[in-house]
């Protein structure tokens, strides 16, 4: 009520001074607690539970929650949180997304939250961007609430169902996202299977069955960029017919010759291409010839429009990869490989079909739910991130999310060098280059990053024709990106990279790199999201150490095809290299990412209430709105 009565930042104020003063109340009691053995300190966990569990509400229980939640850290890994660490948990016991720079320590912090939710012993769950993050910290939080008498486990993708019980019947439970989401689904349908059925042995389910809490680690990321993501559970689908099978091949050997403006129309902003009167004539007389066909023109129209859009907007190297004859979906934001995904409506075959691989099944649906859907369901939201400014208000009108920005601990010593701009990709990859050279020379430790896989390789392959040793990390070498990145800070070293979002392990500064001046950060190229340019720089500069960051871009870079149409964004290159300048250069991609970000907006806010249209619909109906979905 005091929210919407008071202003946002009078109120942002008074929550601040009330953390203050709980920080001081926490430390008070962890200074009293500190004479108790570890059995008086677990006896002492397990009374506040009793308490939990009698109804008495969790804002009276925090400042004792995290006075021995803080103590345990000291005992078991000798860290006892810093006051802002002890703020940002206090603000994560609300709906609230917490701001905290890169390298302050999310992981520490989220214990917490994670222990103050988990008295009531309803089960509290965290999700992180992968499995190894979620089992890495699992096991680091595991001593520390086994002295507060709780349990800790972390689902991963190989786990049997069995070993999925155990894990969400623990008080506090890692994971994905997609994971937790795909075992509420199966669950969902398990449990209509066994009404229907009626079965003498019905399967148990895995989870606990209610969404109680879950706090959300690099929450921008997943409650944002992943919104419209669906978590599908597949179902059978007839195999592709020989006839369609051809069209799909057809159509992918005909996209590369059509023209934009002649052949088709292209619509930006639904990413849609649609053939023209003059595109149909063309097409007409290269259509398959088939004595009978099951398959219309229309039909045929719609193939290669299909094609046209993977052509422009599914590029290789920066939307999929291939590996052993089978298309992988690479998460821009992330830089990772989508683990099971795939693209819906025939754009999966198209691209096998691009690539002249086997064009498999379609997959059917038996369950949906988009990542949105999933995370509202839960009674307590809340989540961490160290980009979460820039989009408040979309955190705000989606999942009713206020934002808290937590100081850093130390002065930020990080400095950002002057952005410079490159007419060709020649001039871009010699300064790049120049400048890892003169960072070597000084014995400082550098980190590219690049907007996509291909980028990321060009880099690195160009660095290495110069002589300059580099290490690079992308989608296709995921699974040892944690000890890429754990050595990234030796003097001298340079490592090239996809987006560092949710990567969750810290690069730490050799001694040498810290005295030369800290890590040195190249944007190669600007993101989509100024989020995720700001993501990249945090890994310099972190809990008060030197460092420096400087934009290097390209006037090539495909990002201006992806904001403008393909005329437009040629118009410009040529107007800006008649007489270039990287002042010009760089306000061209100001511009682009502006509108990207504006038209992202947009599509996840018609998403947004499509969906809970939808929703309305199925439940007025009658329906299961996760179940019954279209196949």
């Amino acid at each position: 009520m005091l929210t919407k009565l008071i202003p946002t930042a009078v109120s942002s104020v008074a929550a601040k001074s009330l953390a203050r003063q709980q920080v001081r109340s926490i430390r008070s009691k962890q200074a009293r607690l500190e004479k108790l053995s570890d059995a008086e300190l677990t006896d002492r966990s397990r009374a506040l539970g009793f308490s939990a569990r009698s109804g008495i509400a969790q804002r009276k229980l925090l400042p004792d929650a995290f006075a021995l939640a803080s103590e345990a850290m000291r005992r078991v890994c000798a860290m006892v949180p810093y006051d802002v660490q002890l703020m940002a948990g206090i603000n994560l016991c609300q709906p609230v997304i917490v701001e905290m720079a890169t390298g302050e320590g999310k992981t520490l912090t989220a214990l917490l939250p994670l222990y103050l939710r988990a008295l009531e012993g309803k089960g509290v769950l965290l999700a992180t961007s992968n499995d190894y993050l979620a089992a890495r910290d699992a096991e680091f939080a595991k001593p520390v609430f086994k002295m507060l008498g709780m349990t800790v486990d972390a689902i991963v993708e190989d786990k049997t169902d069995d070993q999925r019980r155990v894990a969400y019947a623990c008080d506090v439970t890692y994971g994905t996202a997609v994971q937790f989401g795909f075992d509420f689904l199966r669950d969902r349908a398990k449990a209509r299977f066994n009404r229907v059925t009626k079965p003498l042995r019905p399967e148990a389910p895995v989870g606990r069955g209610r969404l109680y809490a879950i706090i959300a680690d690099e929450a921008d990321s997943l409650l944002i960029d992943d919104a419209a993501t669906p978590l599908l559970i597949a179902g059978t689908a007839p195999p592709v017919s020989a006839e369609k099978q051809e069209a799909f091949c057809w159509a992918a050997q005909r996209a590369p010759e059509c023209e934009e403006g002649l052949h088709y129309r292209y619509k930006k902003n639904e990413k849609q291409a649609e053939l023209t009167a003059i595109g149909k004539q063309w097409i007409h007389p290269q259509l398959p010839k088939h004595q009978q066909s099951s398959l219309s023109l229309i039909d045929y129209y719609q193939y290669l429009e299909r094609a046209i859009n993977v052509e422009r907007d599914f590029l290789h190297g920066r939307n999929y990869i291939v590996q052993d004859d089978e298309i992988l979906l690479v998460d821009e934001g992330t830089g990772r490989i989508g683990k099971g995904r795939q693209w819906s409506n025939g754009i999966q075959q198209a691209v096998q079909a691009k690539e002249g691989l086997p064009i498999t099944s379609p997959s059917g649906n038996l369950a949906k739910v988009t990542v949105q859907s999933f995370f509202l369901a839960f009674e307590q939201l809340s989540g961490m991130t160290g980009t979460a400014k820039q989009a408040e208000q979309e955190l705000k009108s989606n999942y009713r999310l206020g934002i808290r920005e937590i100081p850093t601990r130390l002065t930020n010593r990080r400095v950002e060098l002057p952005a410079i701009a490159f007419p060709a990709f020649a001039p871009w990859l010699e300064s790049i280059a120049e400048e890892c050279k003169l960072m070597q020379a000084s014995a400082r430790s550098v980190l590219i990053g690049a907007r996509n896989v291909a980028h990321s390789e060009m880099i690195s392959n160009h660095l290495t024709k110069c002589g300059v040793v580099n290490q690079l990390l992308n989608a296709r070498l995921d699974k040892i990106e944690a000890e890429i990145i754990a050595g990234a800070g030796q003097p001298g070293r340079v490592t090239v990279a996809t987006n560092m979002a949710g990567r969750g392990t810290d690069i730490d500064l050799h001694d040498d790199v810290r005295s030369a001046g800290g890590l040195h950060v190249i944007l190669a190229g600007i993101h989509a999201s100024p989020r995720v340019d700001r993501q990249l720089i945090g890994r310099s500069g972190r809990q008060g150490d030197p460092g420096s960051f400087r934009k290097l871009l390209c006037l090539e870079d495909d990002l201006l095809d992806e904001a403008f149409a393909a005329d437009q964004a040629a118009a410009m290159r040529t107007a800006c290299k008649k007489s270039f300048t990287s002042v010009a250069a760089l306000s061209i991609f100001e511009r682009a990412q502006m509108l990207i970000g504006q038209r992202n907006r947009i599509s996840r806010k018609a998403m947004f209430w499509d969906e809970k249209k939808n929703l309305r619909f199925l439940h007025t109906a009658g329906l299961d709105p996760l179940l019954d979905v279209p196949s």
